[in-house]
C-alpha cells in the first residue's frame, strides 16, 4: 500500500497488455496495405486531383515508396497520435474515478502517506504506461 506506483503499474497491466495489442494489430493492418501503394503510382495520381488544401491530409505521395515513409507518414502521423490521446484519456479517468468508486481512494488517504505524494506516484504511473 505504501508504493502506489508499483500497485498502480501492477493494476494496470491488462491496461497496458490490450491497448498494445491493439497498438500492434493497427499497425499490421496498416501494412498490410504496403504494397498496393508502393507498386502503383495511384496515389500520385489522385494527388495530383485534389485541391491544393486537401493534399496535406494524405501527405507526400513519394513517401508511399519506401517502407519507412509509409510507417511515418500513415501510422506515426496521425493514427498513433489519435490513439495514445484516447488511451491517456481512458487511463486517466480510469486511475482517477475507479480508485473513488471503490473506496481505494479513502483507504490511501487514511494512510500516512500524504496527499502530494499520492498525487505524484499516480501521476508518475500513467506516465510511464503512456
Amino acid at each position: 500500500m505504501r508504493n502506489v506506483l508499483i500497485r498502480t503499474l501492477y493494476e494496470r497491466r491488462w491496461f497496458m497488455a490490450g491497448w498494445s495489442i491493439v497498438f500492434l494489430v493497427m499497425t499490421a493492418l496498416i501494412m498490410t496495405f504496403y504494397p498496393s501503394f508502393s507498386d502503383s503510382g495511384g496515389i500520385e495520381t489522385v494527388a495530383k486531383q485534389l485541391p491544393e488544401q486537401l493534399r496535406g491530409l494524405i501527405g507526400d505521395p513519394s513517401d508511399y515508396k519506401s517502407l519507412d515513409g509509409f510507417i511515418a507518414s500513415q501510422i506515426y502521423d496521425i493514427r498513433m497520435t489519435l490513439l495514445i490521446i484516447i488511451m491517456t484519456l481512458v487511463l486517466a479517468s480510469g486511475m482517477s474515478l475507479k480508485d473513488e468508486e471503490t473506496g481505494d481512494m479513502r483507504t490511501l488517504l487514511a494512510t500516512s502517506i500524504s496527499r502530494a505524494k499520492l498525487f505524484w506516484q499516480k501521476f508518475l504511473a500513467g506516465v510511464i504506461i503512456i
